[in-house]
């Protein structure tokens, strides 16, 4: 129960368009594009079906031999989206745009659908960027999160990055748990992950326990400025009433490996005091990181 808990809090976490028409002339001409688009669509559906793997629940079906196949027609999907990404990318906004419009009424099919387009994405990586400007004018007006989230998280670049930090502050909690969602991604790019610290420092004060567990659980993955972050993030692992947050609290500074020998005599009190077996643990070892020591151990 205590793992399962935590593992929602730390995955739980996430949860991440316009057709081009060039008018034409001839009757014939239309009636070829309307066929093409329409054939590009049902290609779309498929490519994200093929890429979404799962298992049969029927014990008679040999798994290995429907994973292969599965394995398979994944990958030849990839190669087809991989292949043909210009001509994929205005479906691929439909579908952002599509989950924006069902996140309305629906957050749990919009979610569903974000984890079903996420791979695309991933596929696509910064052969995705022509379509930033209108990523960006949805996430600025507060539609398609969770699709936004992850192109900018796959997409890539310090633009990227930057928009995520942007949403760090917005008034929307459930934007902010978002964003937080895609920055872990960005620890090797120094302008994103320095951007980063304050607004999640700040977001360790935030009245959400899931919030709080995202902000320390990022600070640790980005373990950027150590002198800004971790003086907060020992506060909150000697104080904050949920364990599950001090467990991140305390795991994010041991990220940091000897930088946080600075609060190795907290990290000691909370190993010698703290009333919860799993927080006194893994306090111990943030210790032997905060001593260099391998931590594998």
């Amino acid at each position: 129960m205590l793992k399962t808990r935590i593992a929602l809090i730390v995955v739980g976490i996430f949860t991440v368009a316009v057709a081009v028409f060039v008018p034409r002339s001839q009757t014939a001409k239309n009636a070829h594009q309307n066929q093409t688009s329409a054939t590009g669509s049902n290609d779309l559906t498929g490519i994200l079906e093929a890429l979404a793997l799962s298992l049969p629940t029927n014990r008679s079906v040999n798994k290995l031999d429907v994973l292969n196949k599965s394995l398979r027609r994944s990958q030849e999907a990839l190669e087809q989206l991989r292949t043909n990404a210009s001509a994929y990318l205005p479906q691929l906004m439909e579908e952002v745009r599509a989950i924006g419009a069902i996140a309305a009424t629906n957050r749990n099919m919009a979610a569903s659908r974000t984890e079903r387009l996420e791979p695309a994405f991933r596929a696509l990586g910064s052969d995705a960027r022509p379509l930033l400007p209108m990523l960006k004018d949805e996430f600025n007006a507060g539609r398609s999160i969770g699709p936004c989230v992850a192109a900018f998280a796959n997409i890539g670049g310090t633009d990227c990055g930057l928009m995520l930090v942007s949403g760090l502050t917005n008034a929307d909690r459930l934007i902010r748990n978002a964003v937080m969602s895609g920055l872990s991604g960005f620890s090797t790019n120094r302008d994103v992950a320095s951007s980063a610290v304050r607004p999640l420092v700040k977001l360790l004060g935030d009245d959400s326990q899931l919030s709080r567990a995202l902000a320390a659980t990022v600070l640790g993955s980005l373990h950027q400025d150590p002198e800004v972050a971790i003086p907060d993030l020992i506060r909150v692992a000697k104080n904050d009433s949920d364990f599950v947050v001090r467990v991140m609290a305390v795991k994010a500074i041991g990220s940091f490996g000897t930088n946080a020998a600075i609060v190795r005599a907290d990290l000691e009190s909370i190993a010698a005091t703290d009333r919860e077996k799993i927080v006194r643990r893994i306090a111990e070892v943030a210790i032997r990181a905060a001593n260099g020591l391998d931590t594998s151990k």
